[in-house]
């Protein structure tokens, strides 16, 4: 989990493709991840190409951002 320490205004994220991992979800939130918790983006072939989004529109607004693997079906 990143913590950014103040809210930001996310529009560009790139994570590199990851042999270890099948897929993954980025969640972020702004007050609590239970409160205000949006699921941004599935990649579910992490393991086979890069996570490239740029000019996100409209922009997230959030604090918190949350890298998890994601099982697909569960």
């Amino acid at each position: 989990m990143l913590d950014f320490g103040q809210p930001i205004r996310l529009t560009d994220v790139v994570i590199p493709a990851c042999n270890d991992l099948s897929s993954i979800s980025i969640d972020v939130w702004c007050e609590g991840e239970g409160l205000d918790s949006q699921r941004l983006v599935v990649c579910p072939d992490i393991g086979n190409r890069t996570l490239a989004l740029s000019d996100i529109q409209p922009a997230c607004v959030c604090r918190y951002l949350k890298v998890r693997e994601y099982v697909i079906g569960a």
